[in-house]
């Protein structure tokens, strides 16, 4: 399993239950790094319905004060959905700030006041288990966060069957991050460290094995909310995972615990959340994606939600 850089159906709490940042102040660094992006993809604007419900996280490295940028959506009680890989990393300790806005400077500074400081989060059981590393991952998380929702934002509503999701149905994928990506070859016999930025995703090879025909990818573009219209490729990817294919936009190194939505009766209801490439050996946007199907885990969102309220 490779995510963007960030027989039970039934998936317990667990110890994923956990505080990710105990009383710390929002996040503002000049240090970031993004792995999310829509490629293709228009901006979102002020009156679009998408700019209600989507937010931006800003997750800090508590070691290394680097941070990462990824997409979330916004549901009741202050929670917000995104993807496991963007908030759990119990070596270095996290501190997450929630961006109700709908551009993120690439300095790593928000454009606006309305940050909320994530306090807890669950996390399901598959994600990073043994025998769920390739499919059925459980890359997805819900976050909690304080203080109240800023005007403007509503809480969107999460489909609640997988019926109205079939394969060739036209979606709406929406998220932060790049939308230019630029591959310049190199020669693997004096690019450094070039193992290591093949596994970081920092250069891309045809033959990874024998390292024929590298490049190095550029991203470029971080920061805005952006949508895009895709195509849903195959509803059975996997047991809990639906893959997406490009129409007028695909995502890419994330765009990372974004949201997937389809439209009824002219309401988004979200379905999806961004995961990863559908080809792991392949990281640099020109694949399909990989979401997490939200109604597969509805049961465990629910106890999830009922849990961090009590906390």
């Amino acid at each position: 399993m490779k995510s963007w850089n960030r027989s039970l159906l039934f998936l317990a709490i667990s110890s994923a239950l956990t505080a990710c940042t105990q009383a710390v102040t929002p996040v503002i660094s000049k240090k970031i790094k993004s792995d999310a992006a829509i490629i293709g993809g228009k901006e979102v604007q002020e009156n679009d319905t998408i700019s209600k419900s989507v937010v931006g996280l800003l997750i800090q490295n508590n070691n290394t004060g680097e941070v990462e940028v990824c997409s979330g959506t916004l549901l009741k009680d202050n929670l917000i959905l995104t993807a496991a890989h963007c908030v759990f990393d119990p070596e270095n300790g996290l501190s997450i700030s929630v961006i109700f806005d709908r551009v993120i400077d690439p300095s790593g500074k928000a454009t606006t006041t309305e940050l909320r400081t994530v306090t807890r989060s669950a996390i399901p059981a598959w994600w990073g288990a043994e025998d769920h590393l390739d499919t059925d991952t459980g890359d997805i998380a819900l976050l909690q966060f304080t203080g109240d929702i800023p005007k403007g934002y509503s809480p969107v509503t999460a489909l609640a069957s997988e019926d109205d999701i079939a394969n060739g149905k036209e979606v709406v994928i929406a998220g932060y991050g790049v939308n230019k990506v630029t591959k310049t070859a190199i020669d693997v016999n004096t690019y450094p460290d070039l193992i290591g930025s093949i596994q970081s995703g920092q250069v891309v090879c045809q033959d990874s094995v024998r390292l024929l025909n590298c490049s190095e990818v550029k991203l470029e573009g971080a920061g805005v909310l952006r949508k895009a219209s895709a195509l849903v490729k195959n509803t059975r990817f996997s047991s809990s995972e639906i893959e997406v294919a490009p129409k007028s936009g695909i995502t890419c190194h994330g765009d990372s615990g974004g949201p997937a939505f389809i439209v009824k009766n002219n309401k988004l209801y979200l379905w999806g959340v961004a995961n990863r490439s559908a080809n792991n050996r392949i990281s640099d946007c020109s694949v399909n994606s990989v979401y997490a199907n939200v109604a597969f885990f509805r049961q465990w969102l629910n106890l999830a939600a009922s849990k961090l309220k009590e906390q």
